[in-house]
């Protein structure tokens, strides 16, 4: 394979493309590329013309004595040492000629003596199409646009041999109808992008999903591009969800950039990431706990020995899944096997490693330039099944079509597998395999089609090979991405636009839009859908011809591919760069900015977490409210996820201070995230929420947002929690060139921590800013308490950092108490350290966090902290900072004083939605129909103690009735009319927690037989007594209860009324 080797380095964020040169690339002035070729091989003729009437041509071009590989560096050269053949094309037809028809060429040589040709067809200038796959023959297609075009075939690997061209205009085929849309609501996304600052040069973005955490139970998403590594979390009590952006990267992989990758392992939640070196090795690292804190401290990353030896040096991809079963492995000191492979001169090759990732065996060949191009798509492994631990690693050419080359033996040997019907691609093609072992092969096809073909047999045979993108009439896509989950499902998802032609042409007019396509039988039907329709991600063309894309002013930021994985509660998230934030031109479309694109609605990849669709929307993200200076407020939210159902509108709700109550303010309609209160007093406090609704309901709430807030108000339950004090800036003694002495704010939270056996208070002492931090310092935090002593106590807890100027390694963290000495001067003791936990970060945030701290002293006063009590007060609650002047300790700032009670950590442990459940009996029968309704199967995932329980349930019974909201689970309900009513039950926790999820039974009800009347009786009574003479309608015989209903089979007399034979009882309620 001749398509160049390329590396990534970052330079002041300017991105550039470096050729790799091998010991057999001679190195010519760029003023030689693609300079005429050596007369004594050239074409004969040298030129020719196609048209409508004269549609086919050849030629002939040879020998060729003089081996050409220069294309393995980059741009091809051509000159009297490195010879190439160049043809004139003319292609005359009609101008919508390339509609329906393409050129063919197709480039045949003798083997032997040659191995291999790589041929190129431009226009202008510009690339149109290429094939260089190491195949024979090679075959290159490109739309029939009239015109000049140059063919060039280059003697990449030859002995003596001549070549014979055919170029021929032929029509296009027909691209096989979209397959059948798959069935139920489609599944939704919502675009995240990465803030200012981070993620600015994200080209060829991986992604992976880190640790499960009580918190965040589907993982905190690593994403890696350049020479960042940035880990995002996901907070859904809102929709879209808040995204926190952080760099957590690597010391060692974040100081160059080559080919960067990222893979995480599902099952462990270990991390790896990559960057690859162009001596055929890698600066790798992996991370056990997502990058830890700011992915500096120890433990936090490991240091890996890198690519297996020998490797190749472009192109890298590292996969993670299990072992084969029943291979006789050597000793594995992780769960999982890691492979690493990566393309070199001739072959490709791939690494094992058997210790998760800290060294690799040696690189094994996958196959060679006979067999497939070097360039390849991203390694996967079958996760469970019969074909367990079968490896994967797609190639866009492979004897003139694309497929795979798979190992059934852990790397050891590998097949390569082709797709039939395809044709070589632009782009890398990628694989996904469920958990039944079933691959979905997605890929661009030669005439730019996003197409998707199935095997169950690893790539014996394929079957469902589609035409994708049809659905929505894309002509166009790159950067075919697939992941997979349980039996019969996955996703595919690429770049497409509906604009035809070239578009790596300069002047490619197309719209680019990330779509995503999902099946749930197997590849049989998909749902496609375009995942961004509000932000085009590129405007005119994508280049993706390497390192010739630098000529012309073709369009590079996109580099080579994307990617998409799956969270471990089965949502499917997508990663690539925005070439098109908020551009409207093409001009403007030249950016890379990291970009998540998330899976909000609609059955996940693992159907266990798949929602109970349509239900009530999520909860909107509100902006905030703020008022103008005439006290008029705005609230502004974003659309959430309609939960499958379309928004009918939002309401809105206000309260007037924190004691008010709620009450509805305004009904919105669904096309506006905004509502102007002009009702508002200026200077009076509100608080406002609001909620979506649609056809099933009003959702809930995220928050309530104060007048000017731009969060939620504080709760002890999030950091930073409850403001203390807060402080002016600049009234430090010591002045502005102390910026680490400036108090800004003091704040207490008590985050809940399921490892937490005792309650934790997390202080946060806010200072102006942290860098440099002031010498022979101490920030402390002061404050009364009552509990565990036999008489208050002043405690304190501080941060020192009392050594000499300019020698502080850290600071160190300590707690004691205050003794009262001679003549009433206080004395502070210290008894020992404050949580290993507590820290200073650089942007001047000081944590001080105490929970049960580690008494160290051992003298008579010294005293341990008594445990922290719920609803205890600590009292008096102030900051200071002092500094050492002389033998004193001169106070630098402080703040006034608080209270704060404590909630306890408990009071703060994650509140997750109730499940509802709701059965029915009979669920069937005629008019009119008694029905018992039972909710008790309901359920709160809450267990640990104190446990929540349903303290609630609301029951609608579908046919216009009104709601009945009771304490308990059982209830009755007689339909009175015919028809089918999905009757629900919504249910809320001690909490006030609302189920979201929908538990519904649905009544059929049919029309009353013709012959019976209906007759209202006054009162409960009993009916059907056996002794002669007329019923009383006291007599013991069955109870009939109020509202319901009997067929009688005899004629009685009850409270005057007479009621033939079968005719239907109604008893009355009086």
């Amino acid at each position: 394979m001749t398509s160049y080797l390329s590396q990534t380095i970052r330079l002041n964020s300017v991105s550039l493309r470096v050729k790799v040169l091998t010991a057999s690339v001679l190195c010519v002035v760029a003023a030689l590329l693609w300079a005429s070729t050596a007369p004594g091989d050239a074409a004969n003729p040298s030129s020719g013309t196609v048209s409508v009437t004269n549609p086919t041509f050849n030629y002939t071009a040879g020998p060729f004595v003089i081996s050409n590989p220069s294309a393995q560096a980059g741009e091809p050269i051509c000159n009297a040492q490195l010879q190439c053949d160049d043809f004139a094309l003319t292609l005359d037809v009609p101008t919508s000629y390339a509609e329906t028809h393409s050129v063919r060429v197709t480039t045949t040589f003798q083997t032997p003596p040659d191995t291999d040709y790589d041929l190129y067809i431009r226009r202008n200038g510009t690339q149109v199409a290429s094939a260089a796959s190491s195949s024979n023959p090679e075959v290159a297609l490109f739309d029939a646009t009239a015109g000049n075009y140059v063919v060039r075939n280059i003697p990449f690997a030859v002995a003596g041999g001549s070549i014979n061209v055919l170029i021929e205009l032929i029509e296009k085929p027909v691209n096989p109808p979209p397959p059948p849309p798959g069935s139920g609501p489609a599944p939704r996304y919502q675009v995240y992008q990465s803030p200012a600052g981070l993620g600015n040069s994200a080209g060829e973005p991986t992604l992976g999903m880190g640790q499960a955490t009580a918190s965040h139970p589907e993982g905190r998403t690593m994403f890696i591009a350049g020479t960042e590594t940035l880990r995002v979390t996901f907070d859904d009590c809102s929709s879209p969800a808040k995204a926190l952006w952080e760099d957590v990267s690597a010391p060692t992989t974040s100081i160059t950039t080559f080919d960067p990758i990222l893979q995480t392992d599902l099952q462990t939640g270990r991390t790896i990431v990559s960057q690859l070196l162009p001596s055929k090795a890698s600066l790798m690292a992996f991370t056990d706990n997502d990058g830890g804190i700011d992915g500096q401290a120890p433990g936090d990353w490991t240091p890996s020995q890198g690519s297996g030896i020998n490797s190749g040096v472009d192109h890298q991809t590292v996969g993670m899944g299990p072992f084969v079963p029943g291979l006789p492995d050597g000793t594995t000191a992780y769960a999982n096997a890691v492979y690493y492979a990566s393309q070199d001169i001739a072959v490709a090759e791939l690494a094992l490693s058997r210790d998760g990732g800290l060294t690799f065996g040696p690189a094994v060949p996958m196959y060679n330039l006979t067999q497939c191009s070097g360039l390849h798509g991203h390694i996967q492994v079958t996760p469970d099944g019969p074909q367990k631990g079968t490896v994967y690693v797609p190639n866009k050419g492979c004897a003139g079509k694309q497929g795979v080359a798979v190992s059934e033996d852990e790397g050891i040997t590998f097949a390569v597998r082709t797709v039939p019907n395809s044709t070589p691609g632009d782009t890398d093609p990628a694989a996904g395999v469920d958990k039944s072992g079933r691959v979905y092969f997605g890929y661009t096809n030669g005439d730019g089609r996003a197409r998707m073909a199935v095997s169950t047999d690893r790539g014996q045979t394929w079957t469902d090979d589609q035409d994708i993108g049809a659905q929505l009439g894309i002509r166009n896509a790159v950067f075919a991405s697939v992941v997979a989950g349980d039996a019969g499902r996955a996703a595919f998802t690429f770049i497409g636009t509906t604009t035809g032609g070239n578009y790596n042409d300069a002047t490619f007019p197309g719209v680019w839009h990330v779509y995503v396509a999902h099946t749930f039988d197997g590849g049989v039907t998909w749902q496609l859908l375009n995942a961004t329709p509000n932000n085009p991600v590129q405007r005119g063309d994508i280049c993706t011809s390497g390192t010739s894309c630098a000529t012309g002013g073709l369009h590079r930021n996109l580099l080579d591919f994307y990617d998409v994985q799956v969270d471990r509660q089965g949502r499917v998230l997508i990663g690539f760069a925005d070439g098109c934030v908020n551009c409207t031109s093409r001009a403007a479309s030249t950016g890379e900015k990291a970009t998540i694109a998330r899976q909000s609605g609609g059955k996940r990849l693992f159907a266990a977490f798949d929602p109970i669709e349509p239900t009530v929307p999520k909860a909107p993200l509100v902006n905030g409210a703020t008022a103008d200076a005439l006290g008029v407020v705005t609230v502004t939210w974003q659309e959430p996820d309609n939960g499958g159902s379309a928004l009918t509108g939002y309401n809105v709700y206000r309260k007037t201070g924190t004691a008010g109550t709620f009450a509805l303010l305004a009904n919105v309609p669904p096309n506006r995230t905004q509502y102007v209160d002009s009702t508002a007093v200026r200077g009076t406090q509100y608080f406002y929420k609001v909620t979506a609704v649609n056809a099933v309901g009003e959702g809930l709430n995220c928050g309530e947002f104060s007048v000017g807030l731009a969060g939620p108000i504080e709760t002890p339950c999030i950091a930073p929690g409850i403001t203390l004090q807060t402080d002016p800036a600049g009234d430090n003694t010591t002045g502005a060139g102390s910026p680490s002495h400036d108090i800004r704010k003091l704040s207490v939270s008590e985050i809940f921590d399921p490892a937490l056996s005792a309650n934790k208070l997390f202080f946060r002492l806010k200072v102006a800013n942290g860098s440099p931090l002031a010498p022979e310092s101490r920030w402390t935090i002061n404050f009364t308490r009552t509990v565990g002593t036999p008489t208050p106590t002043n405690w304190f807890i501080t941060m020192l950092t009392e050594v000499p100027a300019g020698s502080i390694t850290a600071p160190v963290f300590r707690y004691g108490h205050v003794e009262v000495g001679t003549g009433g001067v206080n004395s502070n003791v210290t008894d020992g350290t404050l949580d290993a936990s507590s820290r200073f970060l650089p942007d001047g945030s000081i944590l001080l966090e105490i929970s049960r701290p580690t008494k160290t002293g051992t003298a008579a006063n010294n005293l341990a902290f008594p445990e922290l009590q719920t609803g205890e007060m600590l009292s008096n609650v102030k900051a200071e900072v002092r500094q050492k002047a002389g033998v004193l300790l001169a106070l630098i700032d402080d703040t006034g004083t608080s209270n704060y009670t404590l909630v306890g950590n408990a009071f703060c442990r994650p509140n997750n939605a109730p499940t509802a459940a709701l059965s029915a009996n009979p669920t069937t029968g005629d008019a009119p129909l008694l029905v018992n309704f039972n909710a008790s199967g309901s359920s709160d995932p809450d267990t640990a103690a104190p446990a929540d329980t349903i303290a609630s349930y609301t029951f609608n019974f579908g046919d216009g009735a009104p709601e009945v909201t009771q304490p308990g689970p059982l209830v009755s309900h007689t339909y009175t009319t015919a028809g089918n009513f999905p009757a629900r039950v919504r249910v809320t926790d001690s909490r006030g927690m609302a189920s979201t999820n929908i538990a519904q039974a649905v009544i059929t009800v049919n029309a009353a037989a013709a012959n019976l009347q209906y007759y209202a009786l006054p009162r409960p009574l009993r009916l059907l007594d056996t002794r002669a003479g007329e019923l009383a309608c006291d007599t013991p015989s069955a109870p009939l209860a109020g509202g319901q209903a009997r067929t009688e089979q005899a004629r009685v007399t009850c409270d005057g009324i007479t009621i033939p034979a079968n005719a239907q009882v109604i008893v009355g309620n009086a």
